[in-house]
């Protein structure tokens, strides 16, 4: 079998200064939940499990495989939710941060990168390592993360504006819900949920729900008879979970509702 051969030219460039400041594997939630301010700035990968960060009093809920991006500056502190919840983080400083954040549009708007896991070994077995290349192996870590970045990442504001997009043209799947929206979109589900009820003051549960009973009165409306069809074409699988939502947001049972129109 013939191999081909794969040369990548590389722009020699003057490097601005990068200079880590230290590598941490953090496992003591009394440690996490201590609050500072930040003099450097950190790359947080979380390792194990699931953690609830304040960052400048915002909450962000983080599971494992999540990356997030603290900035100089920054009030943060962390609280472990779950049983085995670790994290490991890399602090540096140095105007090359600056340009790596520009490169891969990393901001206080848009800080968080989920789904990589596959780097949680890399990053375990290079701080396990030996410490005399400590920072060696620490920047070797934080490049790698960087470049392993998808550079499209999605925007918070285009992530929810995406969101419901989804749900308006498709809330009739009945197998739509949080989860498979927040997939869809390569977001974890919680952090996306709560990014949506920020912006919108509705939960994306919520949001879904009203859509699915404002449709279900529109067929109402236009002589859909059967109650059953009436959910299933709505986004519900079963009716009488769809009679209990509709009388509690509307007031009235659907048969009711049906009778009076």
């Amino acid at each position: 079998m013939q191999k081909t051969n794969i040369c990548k030219f590389i722009e020699i460039k003057e490097l601005e200064p990068l200079s880590i400041k230290n590598f941490v594997c953090e496992t003591n939630p009394e440690i996490m939940r201590r609050e500072s301010r930040l003099i450097s700035h950190r790359a947080i990968l979380v390792t194990g499990g699931a953690v609830n960060f304040t960052v400048n009093e915002s909450p962000l809920l983080l599971e494992c495989g999540d990356l997030l991006f603290v900035f100089e500056g920054d009030n943060y502190s962390a609280s472990p939710i779950s049983d085995g919840a670790t994290y490991c983080f890399i602090s540096f400083v140095g105007s090359r941060a600056t340009l790596l954040f520009e490169r891969f549009g990393i901001n206080r708007q848009n800080r968080v990168f989920t789904g990589n896991a596959n780097m949680i070994p890399f990053w375990n077995d290079s701080i396990f390592a030996s410490s005399e290349n400590a920072d060696l192996s620490a920047e070797g870590v934080l490049l790698y993360t960087f470049s392993r970045l998808d550079k499209a990442a999605i925007p918070h504001d285009n992530a929810v504006v995406q969101a419901a997009r989804i749900m308006d043209d498709g809330f009739s799947d009945q197998n739509m819900c949080c989860a498979s929206v927040a997939y869809e979109l390569g977001y974890n589900s919680k952090y996306l949920s709560q990014l949506f009820k920020k912006s919108r003051g509705v939960s994306i549960s919520d949001y879904l729900r009203n859509l699915r009973i404002k449709h279900a009165v529109f067929l109402l409306d236009h002589g859909i008879e059967s109650i059953k069809n009436v959910a299933l074409l709505s986004g519900f699988k079963d009716q009488f979970h769809f009679s209990n939502v509709f009388k509690t947001m509307v007031g009235t049972s659907p048969t009711e509702y049906k009778n009076k129109s």
